[in-house]
């Protein structure tokens, strides 16, 4: 995981790097699937359960990411990032609100700071338990672009004993329209590999003009 923190003005901008196509790592974080505890030590999960490979990476460099922004003492903090790096920001919208109630820390302000969350293409990051949790601080900030038919905000799957869903207000765009919140947001779809393999599909359809096109749902 990387994130970058670019001052500007007064405030500060916390980019979190999508997934690098030639990166087995990235890939290998992305696929893991299993559901860790949000901020809390087993037994038991109060804050929900979240992602595990977006949330080692999350909490891999947290602490630099707030080291630096309290060194920086931004007026305003926006945190945003693609896919993969979607999936980081919302963790860290969340890490942060946590930091309201433990203002000795000394990163109690940096929730005060935060303006918003904006993510592009977005994975889901937590269970239900997790979006209550987090609805009424981070799901009020938070903020999702969703293009036309991309496959990676329906991801991760139901799958190993937990079922994750989608926090935050979401905006999604059709080809050639405009973007709007009016759409009806499907269920995760079933399996990780036969989802790809559409995804790749539709991306070899439009690449190199198969005719007649498929009618294909993901991209």
């Amino acid at each position: 995981a990387k994130a970058y923190i670019q001052p500007v003005g007064d405030g500060a901008v916390v980019a979190f790097r999508g997934t690098e196509p030639t990166n087995l790592i990235n890939w290998l974080a992305d696929a893991t699937l299993q559901k860790v505890a949000f901020h809390a030590r087993p037994p038991g999960a109060p804050h929900g359960y979240v992602h595990g490979g977006f949330y080692r990476n999350t909490r891999a460099i947290w602490p630099e990411v707030v080291e630096t922004l309290s060194e920086l003492k931004p007026a305003w903090i926006y945190l945003t990032g693609h896919s993969f790096g979607g999936a980081l920001a919302g963790l860290a919208g969340a890490l942060l609100a946590d930091y309201e109630h433990e203002k000795p820390n000394g990163y109690g302000t940096l929730w005060g700071q935060l303006k918003g969350v904006v993510t592009f293409g977005q994975p889901m990051v937590g269970d239900e338990t997790f979006a209550a949790s987090y609805k009424a601080s981070v799901g009020g900030r938070l903020v999702r672009f969703v293009y036309a038919h991309d496959i990676v905000p329906h991801l991760p799957p139901k799958t190993n004993g937990w079922a994750p869903v989608h926090l935050g207000t979401e905006y999604r765009a059709p080809d050639g329209a405009k973007w709007t919140t009016e759409h009806k947001w499907s269920d995760p779809i079933l399996g990780v590999l036969g989802a790809n393999l559409v995804a790749v599909g539709a991306w070899m359809q439009e690449q190199m003009g198969f005719a007649p096109k498929l009618t294909l749902p993901y991209s």
